[in-house]
């Protein structure tokens, strides 16, 4: 009897060992995978403090040319994070997790890894670190409100970032309430209209105020310079020099809602190769009495006009260009 018994206690000491190594391993994946399991918001997401910071909405872009994005839903939503909430433009707050987690492990399939980390580089001049801060809503099944919009979101630096429908949406925090109510001299335009701006540098004006996005067309100055065409409803539309870069006379045009850049459009510029400027693309622009904006762009090699496209569009109702023909 004694024989079964030591038989039985070595079979129940193997099984018990057996069973801690195995959390042991389940432990070593999981934190791996996760370094901050379903924490209460760190004090710290990106590099600023969190305790109560607002998130506007910067842009959205395609993760493949196969979706098609616009902005407006996630355009007029405003999201507050303080401790451990989010609190969204419609008074809706909700307790969130967050914590630490490796970068693939979030995004699970390699090739949606591959694919982030270009946009963030092409998109916004951002590398996609290993390691990134997350957030995940709490109660995000029959009860959120805000689920239609996201469920989890990850931050990269003063970017939150969240896919949606194919688009990766993105959210730049702000420490300013600032809207463009008055900062920005609205003497519309008489249309219809059609200039060349190239000799007219002098012209444009400046703003203190601060839009989510606009310091990506300061272009080396210190605040933002524009030419105010014209209004349509809550949608501003303005013009603004690009002369940084290769080409000294590019210009843009962008709409502006409240205190957020939503879109933007090249309407005028020479674009050519720098060591043979036989070949050149001339663009230029013109507004129809009913604000319909028309983009030329004109081909020319060796002096002659090899051949002339237009464009048009239409701002739409969330501020975005939409491409008429």
């Amino acid at each position: 009897m004694i024989q079964p018994t030591s038989y039985k206690g070595i079979v129940f000491v193997l099984a018990v060992l057996q069973m801690n190594i195995g959390c042991k391993n389940n432990l070593e994946v999981s934190n791996e995978n996760k370094i901050v399991s379903d924490s209460l918001v760190p004090k710290s997401i990106g590099n600023k403090s969190h305790n109560e910071k607002e998130w506007l909405f910067f842009k959205t872009v395609p993760i493949s040319n196969s979706y098609s994005c616009t902005a407006s839903d996630e355009a007029k939503l405003v999201i507050i994070i303080k401790n451990d909430s989010i609190v969204s433009a419609m008074n809706v707050e909700e307790k969130i997790y967050s914590g630490k987690i490796k970068t693939k492990s979030f995004l699970k399939r390699d090739y949606v890894y591959q694919s982030y980390k270009e946009i963030l580089m092409k998109e916004f001049r951002l590398q996609l670190p290993d390691t990134i801060d997350y957030i995940r809503l709490r109660s995000f099944e029959n009860d959120s409100q805000l689920k239609s919009h996201f469920t989890e979101a990850f931050f990269v630096k003063d970017y939150m970032f969240f896919e949606k429908n194919g688009c990766l949406v993105c959210f730049k925090e702000t420490d300013t309430q600032l809207t463009n109510v008055n900062c920005l001299d609205k003497k519309n335009v008489t249309l219809p209209y059609s200039k060349k701006h190239s000799d007219e540098k002098e012209n444009f004006k400046t703003t203190d105020c601060t839009f989510s996005g606009g310091e990506d067309w300061f272009c080396g100055n210190e605040k933002l310079r524009y030419k105010h065409l014209f209004s349509q409803a809550n949608i501003s539309l303005i013009l603004v020099p690009m002369d940084c870069g290769d080409f000294s006379d590019r210009y843009y045009i962008l709409t502006i809602n409240e205190n957020k850049i939503i879109s933007d459009l090249y309407a005028e510029g020479e674009w050519y190769e720098p060591e043979d400027n036989n070949y050149k693309e001339i663009s230029s622009f013109s507004i129809d009495k009913n604000k319909v904006i028309t983009i030329k762009l004109k081909k020319i090699l060796n002096n002659v006009v090899q051949s002339e496209e237009n464009t048009i569009y239409e701002i739409s109702k969330d501020g975005s260009f939409k491409k008429l023909k």
